[in-house]
């Protein structure tokens, strides 16, 4: 398949996708760094959120959307409460791609520019461990680094126009 056509069907579509997201999961609940942040959560929501957002991250949708505020309020809490770090994200990224080998995916070349096109969201998990998770000393720094944080992290995505 040619390296125009998107990411998500090189690497096999929606089907391997799920099967992924699946083994993903697996694992993450037997991970003693991630288990604890999805104690309680009903999983199966969870997967077809994941696999909606995949989907559409993984088919160029990155480029035309600013994900920054929607995963900073989706994540807040654990960022406040239980200490969401890049760490987690780190290792969250590290299981998606063990796990896409582990469903078939052998090429080396479709895992690293996965994990390329995953990592500027990393800083979002930077971002938020410092907003929220009480690292910055006061409301006017907070506001300061909030914006700053935010406008390099969507030149970073490659968002066109921002905000602001």
């Amino acid at each position: 398949m040619p390296k125009e056509s998107p990411l998500i069907d090189r690497l096999g579509g929606t089907p391997v996708l799920k099967r992924t997201l699946d083994v993903r999961y697996e694992r993450v609940l037997r991970d003693s760094l991630l288990a604890p942040f999805f104690k309680g959560t009903k999983m199966s929501s969870l997967r077809l959120h994941q696999l909606k957002f995949l989907r559409y991250f993984l088919s160029d949708g990155r480029m035309t959307v600013d994900v920054t505020d929607v995963m900073l309020e989706k994540h807040m809490s654990m960022f406040e409460e239980r200490d969401l770090s890049a760490v987690h994200f780190d290792r969250f990224v590290t299981l998606f791609v063990d796990s896409l080998k582990a469903c078939g995916v052998r090429s080396q070349g479709l895992l690293d520019e996965t994990h390329e096109i995953m990592a500027p969201l990393r800083q979002i998990f930077v971002i938020g461990a410092q907003e929220y998770g009480g690292s910055v000393k006061s409301q006017e720094d907070a506001e300061t680094s909030k914006e700053h944080n935010r406008k390099g992290l969507r030149r970073l995505l490659g968002l066109g126009k921002q905000k602001g």
